[in-house]
């Protein structure tokens, strides 16, 4: 019933002028090959621009109904129904399209007023992981740039790596190509990394990151950051962290890139031993990730920081470069390799200090991945740094 009322709708509003338009030429062999995503969002464009387009109205809801957005459909054609310059046909076609949308389906969807939507998933995370620079410990933050050049400061070693916790949603309202969305998001971890000879640099970490995120559908995204941080260091409480990081994440040719655009503030509070090591940082960074089909990602990035640490103010300048990609052996598990690289440079802006240094990390990963449906996953994660 739905590909016959497709099928009369299509002949009811077919002229030689209106698909000749590329767009919706180009919309509807989109569609025609099972990519009714990017048939929806060539037609979303064009009806922002031309809202006075008929066909383009139509073709959008022949596509929202391949997508399977019936409400969409339905509200978009019934739109196009009432419009009194219509001819019978078309508002025959309209008719049995609309009757033909699946109603359960339509009436499930439909947007209750002061509605929301919550989702919940746990996940956890095991892994073995080898450093050759031990000493770094958690964030790269806990010696100072300045000595980390010494050699008899340098330890390799093995660690277990255990992390777990959960991920919170909250939709206040979809996202669509007339108006943003906007969700609320958390995350919560608990992470533990134990050194199998070096016990002094183990590390526990609790975190948590919470913050809004506005979004238009394949278009943009603008996520809010705000994040806490409590971590151990051995035996002993080491710091406490807060920042705040806005992103702002543009989406092009169906995501394909995802050029992006971060500030971020954060401020750094030792405790104990470590109490003049107090620091806080205020910085920029860009990207560029480019993906193919879900499976292979690259994402170069550079970034900028001034860094006020032991009442001595540095520059930090860091380019990096990522690639990862990923075997699927069914639809819950997965084999990821990653690589990374990144290459640091610290400035003193204290004439008096005038320490200027530089460093280069090289990162692979491999790491097994299966997930269920309740949202729950195992990893396991071979890393060499």
């Amino acid at each position: 019933m739905v590909a016959t009322a497709v099928v009369f709708l299509t002949l009811a509003t077919s002229t030689v002028a209106a698909y000749q338009d590329p767009t919706i030429q180009a919309a509807i062999e989109a569609r025609n090959a099972r990519q009714p995503q990017k048939a929806v969002a060539t037609l979303e464009y064009l009806v922002a621009r031309q809202p006075q387009n008929t066909i383009a109205k139509i073709e959008l809801a022949v596509s929202y109904n391949a997508n399977r957005q019936y409400a969409k459909a339905r509200r978009l054609a019934t739109e196009v129904r009432r419009n009194p310059g219509n001819s019978e046909a078309l508002n025959q076609a309209l008719d049995r399209f609309i009757a033909s949308l699946p109603v359960k389906r339509f009436i499930s969807s439909v947007p209750k007023k002061h509605s929301s939507a919550e989702s919940l998933k746990p996940y956890l995370f095991v892994g073995l992981k080898y450093s050759d620079n031990v000493s770094l410990g958690p964030g790269e933050s806990i010696i100072p740039p300045f000595t980390l050049g010494e050699k008899g400061l340098r330890h390799s070693d093995f660690a277990t790596v255990i992390q777990g916790g959960v991920v919170h949603t909250h939709q206040f309202n979809d996202s669509g190509s007339d108006k943003p969305g906007v969700r609320w998001n958390s995350k919560l971890t608990l992470s533990d990394l134990r050194y199998e000879d070096h016990d002094d640099f183990n590390v526990t970490a609790v975190r948590l990151n919470t913050g809004p995120v506005w979004s238009r559908k394949n278009d943009w995204e603008f996520p809010v950051q705000i994040g806490y941080n409590r971590t151990y260091f051995g035996d002993d409480h080491l710091f406490d962290e807060v920042m705040i990081s806005p992103t702002w994440i543009k989406h092009l040719e169906d995501g394909k890139y995802s050029p992006y655009l971060s500030a971020n503030w954060g401020y750094t509070d030792y405790v104990g031993v470590y109490d003049d090591l107090d620091n806080s940082t205020l910085g920029l960074e860009a990207g560029l990730p480019w993906k193919h089909d879900n499976k292979l990602k690259i994402t170069p990035t550079i970034s900028y920081q001034k860094q006020d640490a032991s009442s001595k103010t540095y520059d930090k300048y860091s380019r990096s470069m990522g690639v990862s990609g990923e075997y699927k052996f069914n639809k819950n598990t997965a084999l990821e390799a990653g690589y990374d690289w990144k290459k640091t440079n610290y400035e003193s802006l204290d004439t008096n200090y005038g320490v200027k240094r530089e460093d280069s990390r090289e990162t692979f990963s491999l790491q097994a991945v299966h997930r269920t449906t309740s949202g729950i996953f195992a990893n396991w994660k071979w890393v060499v740094s």
